[in-house]
């Protein structure tokens, strides 16, 4: 969501990774804070009010996550569960449904093979319907 505007005209050819996560990565996901940031909570809001508005069904997803980042996370269940009180949404939460390091380019974006994987996830469980 945060990042819409920044890629509304640009090309989509490159923006899944080639590449695996690195075991520097591996080693170094504990070194850093990471923290959910709330200032958005207010646009989404919006942003889903409208779009029911003109009778889009919106479905609300928190993608998968490179497992030892999510554990260090902080704040994600108390930000699922306020996005849900503010858009009265239901939040379907994918973080954790990718283990496999090899799915991942970094710790919160999949590589090709992860994205296959993610995609025949979805829909599985129903998310494009």
């Amino acid at each position: 969501f945060q990042c819409i505007l920044y890629y509304y005209d640009q090309s989509d050819e490159t923006w899944l990774l080639d590449r695996k996560i690195t075991s520097v990565l591996e080693e170094e996901v504990n070194t850093e804070e990471y923290r959910i940031d709330l200032r958005h909570l207010e646009e989404l809001k919006t942003t889903v009010k409208l779009a029911e508005e003109k009778g889009v069904k919106v479905k609300l997803l928190i993608n998968p996550y490179y497992i030892p980042f999510t554990d260090i996370l902080e704040g994600l269940d108390s930000f699922k569960s306020q996005i849900e009180r503010a858009t009265q949404q239901k939040v379907y939460d994918f973080s954790r449904a990718l283990p496999s390091k090899a799915l991942f380019g970094d710790y919160q974006h999949l590589n090709h093979e992860g994205s296959e994987v993610y995609i025949n996830l979805l829909h599985q469980k129903g998310m494009f319907e």
